[in-house]
């Protein structure tokens, strides 16, 4: 199904040294996954998961409440020590 999209699988990153591109940081648009998006196309049908999919596949609903819950309260309490500095 890639015959319909274009990947650079190889990222010059400065230096003449090329970067896999599904080794770049998922914030990257060079990574394989942004390529594929920034062609208006879902990478999902091309086999390409977004990374952080895997890490809560399987998880339940409550489960995955409870970790935004957490997430949420460990950045507020971030945001909060910043603002004494």
């Amino acid at each position: 199904m890639t015959d319909d999209i274009e990947i650079r699988p190889w990222i010059p990153k400065g230096g003449g040294l090329l970067v896999n591109a599904e080794a770049l940081d998922i914030d990257d648009p060079d990574h394989v996954y942004n390529q594929i998006l920034a062609q208006g196309k879902k990478p999902e049908d091309y086999g390409f998961n977004h990374p952080y999919a895997e890490l809560y596949e399987g998880k339940t609903r409550g489960e995955l409440i409870h970790e935004i819950v957490s997430m949420r309260k460990e950045i507020e309490a971030l945001y909060r020590e910043s603002a004494r500095w």
